[in-house]
């Protein structure tokens, strides 16, 4: 007899939770569809996709599919995302960790704001609390060009490090080092950018915590 009643729950309970979405970790939550509450795991997921948006961080999630878990983590795939900064991220999969705030995307990414056009790497991290873009591996831009193993940008400040067997090119100054260790510290300047291979270690202290 209760296995019997447990099969009946079963479904019921996640039929029960087949609903319009509504906020989730700070996140105003608008669906393309209905969404699927599984009342055993506490994992909602939105077939269909929809909008995610974040009015204290200023960062919203546009994404084809989608799956929250209250107090833990938002996952999303086919994923447009953009920042309260000014910033447009565009990948396959996404997870926003609730407790932390920070972003991680990989997969056919691409990044691009008022300061930089084009970043590509193989996983880009968004710090929504901070305000600080890592991207490591195969990192390429194509403006200001440049190349390295990491690049963290502070969206704040205006400044980014280059770190680790980088090149970069802008506005006739040309700048490269095969070095793993290397530090390239960038300032923009609304769409332009400099450049120095010996930035003072005041400049370079709120990023050392990202250069590994």
């Amino acid at each position: 007899m209760v296995k019997r009643m447990t099969r009946l729950l079963l479904p019921l309970a996640l039929l029960t939770g087949t609903a319009l979405a509504g906020t989730f970790g700070g996140f105003q939550i608008k669906p393309y569809g209905n969404e699927r509450l599984d009342l055993g795991t506490g994992l909602t997921t939105l077939d269909k996709g929809g909008v995610a948006t974040d009015s204290k961080t200023g960062l919203s999630i546009d994404a084809k599919t989608m799956q929250y878990k209250d107090g833990v983590n938002l996952k999303a795939q086919n994923a447009t995302l953009k920042t309260r900064e000014g910033g447009t991220l565009r990948a396959q999969n996404t997870t926003y960790d609730v407790p932390t705030g920070v972003l991680t995307a990989q997969g056919d990414l691409k990044y691009g704001d008022g300061r930089v056009r084009d970043l590509t790497a193989d996983t880009v991290q968004y710090d929504s609390k901070k305000g600080i873009v890592i991207a490591r591996g195969n990192v390429r831009v194509a403006e200001p060009n440049l190349r390295g193993n990491l690049l963290v940008a502070d969206l704040n400040s205006n400044r980014a490090v280059l770190y680790g067997n980088y090149a970069y090119a802008s506005g006739g100054t040309k700048l490269s080092n095969a070095k793993n260790d290397a530090t390239l510290l960038i300032t923009f300047t609304g769409s332009k950018s400099s450049a120095t291979t010996r930035p003072l270690p005041e400049a370079l202290a709120p990023f050392k915590a990202y250069l590994k």
